[in-house]
C-alpha cells in the first residue's frame, strides 16, 4: 500500500459523524474534474473510495442516489474506481445542498459546520491529494481542474493558522497543482486532517533519513 492510501484509509476511519461525512462529501464533490449539469464523475485508484462513496451519499441525500459504479474499460484504467451520476434531478439537488455553482465552483465556507474543515480537506484528499513517498522527497499536492478553485484551497490552508503553511500552485498540463514542501508542513496537515498515524510513520521516517545521512557524513 502506498503513503497516500495508508492516509486515506486512516482518514476514512474518522468519518464518523454526520457533520464530517458532509463536509468531506462537499471537498470532494467540490475539487471532482468532471461536474457538469448532467453528469458528476468520481474516480480513484484507492482502494477505500470504493466504500468511501456510497457510505458519505447515503448519510447526506439518503440510500436512494442513483449511483452507479463503473468498472475499468481499458488497461490504463487497471484499479480505477469511478462511480457516475447522470441524474440532472439529482445533480440539481446537490448544487442546492451545497450551493455550489457549476459555472464557478468556489469554497462556501458556510458549508464548513462545527469544525468541519479538517473533513472537508480530507475529501479534497481523497479526490485529488497525493503524496511522494517520504523516504524519497517530502511533498504533498493536491491537482485541481481549475486557478479560482486552486487558489481558493491555497488560501484556506494559508489562513489555517495552527498549520502553519506556506502553499504554492503550480500549471501542469493543463491542472493548477497547489503543493507542500517541507517535513514540519505535511506533518501538520496530515495531523489536522486527522490522519495522526500515518504523520508518526512520516516523522519516524524523516527520523531515520536524518539518521542515516548523519552516519553517512561521519564516513
Amino acid at each position: 500500500m502506498s503513503f497516500s492510501d495508508s492516509v486515506r484509509e486512516e482518514l476514512y476511519s474518522r468519518m464518523n459523524d454526520q457533520d464530517k461525512k458532509y463536509a468531506c462529501l462537499y471537498g470532494i464533490l467540490l475539487y471532482c474534474r468532471t461536474f457538469t449539469a448532467s453528469r458528476i464523475r468520481l474516480q480513484s485508484e484507492s482502494p477505500v473510495f470504493a466504500k468511501l462513496i456510497p457510505d458519505l451519499f447515503h448519510a447526506v441525500f439518503g440510500k436512494d442516489v442513483p449511483l452507479v459504479l463503473r468498472t475499468a474499460e481499458r488497461e490504463t484504467e487497471t484499479g480505477m474506481v469511478q462511480f457516475v451520476l447522470s441524474d440532472p434531478e439529482w445533480i440539481a439537488r446537490i448544487c442546492e445542498t451545497y450551493r455550489i455553482r457549476l459555472e464557478q465552483r468556489e469554497i462556501y465556507l458556510t458549508n464548513l459546520v462545527n469544525n468541519s474543515t479538517a473533513a472537508f480537506l480530507s475529501g479534497v484528499f481523497f479526490i485529488c491529494g497525493s503524496m511522494v513517498e517520504p523516504q524519497k522527497e517530502y511533498h504533498l499536492e493536491f491537482v485541481v481542474p481549475y486557478m479560482n478553485l486552486a487558489n481558493d484551497l491555497k488560501n484556506l490552508l494559508t489562513n489555517i493558522q495552527e498549520l502553519e503553511l506556506q502553499p504554492a500552485v503550480t500549471n501542469r498540463k493543463g491542472s493548477f497543482v497547489v503543493y507542500i514542501k517541507g517535513s514540519e508542513g505535511i506533518e501538520n496537515l496530515l495531523t489536522f486532517m486527522g490522519a495522526t498515524n500515518a504523520s508518526m510513520n512520516f516523522m519516524q521516517v524523516k527520523m531515520f533519513k536524518e539518521v542515516r545521512n548523519q552516519v553517512n557524513r561521519k564516513t
